[in-house]
């Protein structure tokens, strides 16, 4: 990890969460300073992590799973606050990604051109408005670590990101859950297990507020998809964010 404020923001967002009963961040045991770069060492916590969840979770383990994300939620809703969208910080975010798209294929171009006049044209609205809260930043099943025997979640890999809202970890979380981002490299059976593994959390974790924020929520879910176009170095995630465009632009 590189020795910047960001990384630096990251690693206390890890260390100040505030812990509940059934969730509670990894504890950073000690951190290293050097060359440039931030090295840190972690509890080990065993559980489902990633593609896991889709494999091996049982339908009780599910619905316990589905609580805890339903609490934690719950909990940003409740401590949320109103406020105006800032429309600069995303047209500047969308062309800082586009700016580092370069070497992406024709196909591709279309679908992130297309993405960026959804957004651009939804920013239209200077009416809108997102929750502010404190959130995790990368909230997927791969920072998402369940512990079977003591029925608890921990979160790692914090990161601190564009907007301060419970609304990037949604997002996150439908990056897996619906679009199984996490199974992208795994057998056609366990994408399937992941898909409806995902609807059925999806299932149980709705909740209202979300539809305050409606408009909000698609610029950011759209953005979301876009901000892993510069790291998708290999076919199948470059294909796994092609299908997800052409599933969010419909």
């Amino acid at each position: 990890m590189h020795d910047n404020d960001r990384s630096v923001r990251s690693l206390n967002m890890q260390r100040e969460f505030e812990s509940t009963e059934y969730i509670s961040a990894v504890k950073i045991i000690n951190m290293l300073k050097k060359h440039n770069q931030i090295s840190c060492d972690m509890e080990f916590i065993d559980g489902y992590v990633s593609e896991d969840y889709a494999i091996n979770m049982t339908f009780k383990n599910v619905d316990i799973f589905c609580d805890i994300l339903r609490a934690y939620f719950e909990n940003k809703v409740h401590n949320s606050v109103p406020k105006p969208l800032k429309n600069e910080v995303i047209k500047s975010k969308v062309n800082e990604i586009e700016s580092n798209c370069n070497n992406i294929n024709k196909n591709t171009k279309k679908l992130f051109i297309s993405a960026k006049k959804k957004i651009f044209k939804s920013l239209r609205n200077t009416s809108l408005i997102y929750p502010q809260s404190s959130y995790h930043g990368d909230f997927t099943l791969s920072n998402l670590i369940f512990n079977k025997k003591d029925k608890h979640l921990y979160l790692i890999d914090f990161l601190d990101t564009y907007l301060d809202s419970y609304l990037i970890d949604y997002a996150k979380l439908l990056q897996d859950l619906e679009y199984c981002w996490s199974c992208r490299y795994s057998t056609q059976h366990v994408r399937l297990k992941g898909k409806i593994l995902g609807e059925r959390i999806l299932k149980n974790i709705q909740f209202k507020d979300l539809r305050n924020y409606k408009q909000t929520f698609k610029i950011i879910s759209l953005l979301n998809t876009l901000r892993i176009l510069p790291y998708a170095n290999d076919e199948i995630t470059l294909l796994w964010v092609e299908t997800t465009l052409k599933l969010q632009l419909r």
